[in-house]
């Protein structure tokens, strides 16, 4: 083993006294002194540990050793520092420090007690008796088991203990290289449940929400459609048998999950048979768009209902009304679909990009039935081929011409390309030279 050495300047004719750390530990005793009083009760402290020098107090100054027959020297604790194999012992003998602190001494070593005390506690909020405590030799493998005794926590389940703040597996083991008594505290993790939906309705699948114990919980608004266009309004409580404990909840109604078991929501329906739900249609003009869609609509649950025509103010540049979308489903301006949702729903515009003709006019006497499909922003490169030169002519490029062989000014370079920014067709005029 290697053991930490000292000397103490007490007194200039003192002499140190030399003795063999019994098992690598030393009783540390002492006086409270300057708020850096080393366990006073006397409990049984390793010297050295690890190959590491002890760590006295914020890096106060001390004599050390170097060996049995050097002079001492001035030095400062540091965790990298080496153990010794011989101690410091005796009524007389000590530690000074050199920065103000107090003196402690090394009194005659004496043997730790090999064995120790492990008891078991519930843990906060929870109720029971915990296991017996048991005795456990210093060294021995100390288990975590599988049995919580009678503790027990509402809405949690025992997965485990906690040592000294670490969780510890159950069915796991690990030495007990601890010099003191331990308490191993249960630890608890919040139980996961389920919240089955019972439409009361013609649906027959079953759908259901998870809920952690604890957390606040609102029941989806949609699990099933409801029978002949009713509205759904909320939901009774039931135990998993089917049988009432007697709460109601409203529709979007939360509340903190304080059931022990699964349970199941069983949905309330308007009571009028001939009442049919009225929602409202919303418009949106859908993304990178501009301008005012149309007013929103209601209709029936159940009703027949076409998107329409109208698209209000809505524009988006290069690109033209295609038709509408309800959640994911395309709908078409003009056809009539049945609405079947429980909730409003929004109709948002669908936009593509139109196609284009770019006619090749090739000014050499011919007539041409060529032509280049375009749409709104794409890149292309007009056919160089396409009309033969006239004898002693050249090919200079194309003019770009509007539908009825107006100039716009743009030239496209021989075999150069062009950023479509026509929203009609266009007529390419050969330039030659």
């Amino acid at each position: 083993m290697f053991v930490l050495m000292f000397i103490v300047l007490l007194v200039a004719t003192e002499t140190s006294v030399w003795a063999t750390c019994l098992d690598g530990f030393v009783p540390w005793r002492g006086p409270d002194s300057d708020g850096f009083a080393i366990n006073s009760k006397g409990a049984c402290m390793p010297l050295c540990s690890n190959g590491r020098g002890l760590n006295l107090s914020n890096g106060a100054s001390f004599k050390l050793f170097a060996d049995k027959t050097t002079t001492p020297s001035l030095n400062v604790m540091t965790d990298s520092m080496t153990c010794y194999a011989d101690a410091v012992s005796g009524p007389g003998a000590g530690l000074n420090m050199f920065d103000g602190k107090a003196t402690w001494h090394l009194y005659t070593p004496a043997p730790c007690p090999t064995e120790y005390t492990v008891s078991y506690s519930c843990g906060t909020g929870a109720t029971g008796n915990a296991p017996d405590a048991r005795i456990i030799d210093y060294g021995a493998l100390l288990g975590f088991g599988y049995d919580y005794g009678t503790c027990y926590r509402k809405g949690y389940y025992a997965n485990g203990w906690y040592l000294d703040g670490v969780v510890k597996s159950p069915g796991t083991y690990v030495p007990y290289d601890y010099y003191a008594d331990k308490t191993l505290t249960i630890r608890w993790s919040p139980s996961v449940f389920a919240a089955v939906y019972v439409c009361n309705s013609h649906e027959t699948g079953e759908t259901y929400s998870s809920v952690t114990y604890g957390n606040r919980f609102t029941p989806i608004k949609t699990p099933c459609a409801p029978p002949c266009g009713k509205k759904l309004v909320g939901y009774d409580i039931q135990d998993y048998d089917g049988s009432d404990l007697g709460r109601r909840l409203s529709l979007g109604e939360s509340f903190v999950w304080d059931y022990e078991n699964n349970i199941r929501l069983s949905a309330i329906w308007e009571n009028d048979d001939t009442a049919i739900a009225t929602y409202t249609l919303s418009y949106s003009c859908g993304s990178g768009a501009t301008g005012t869609p149309p007013p929103s609509r209601t209709v029936k649950y159940g009703n027949l209902y076409t998107p329409g025509t109208d698209i209000g103010t809505c524009a988006r540049a290069g690109y033209t009304f295609t038709g509408w979308k309800i959640e994911s489903y395309a709908r078409t301006a003009t056809e009539y679909y049945p609405y079947t949702y429980v909730l409003n729903r929004e109709l948002v515009a669908q936009w593509g990009r139109p196609s284009y003709a770019a006619v090749y006019i090739c000014n050499n006497g011919t007539t041409n039935s060529s032509y280049l499909s375009g749409s709104m922003g794409s890149s292309y490169k007009p056919d160089t081929t396409i009309c033969t030169a006239p004898d002693g002519m050249t090919f200079a490029g194309y003019a770009v011409q509007d539908a009825y062989g107006v100039d716009t000014g743009d030239v496209i370079a021989p075999g150069a390309s062009f950023t479509w920014t026509y929203d009609n067709n266009i007529r390419l005029s050969a330039i030659w030279n």
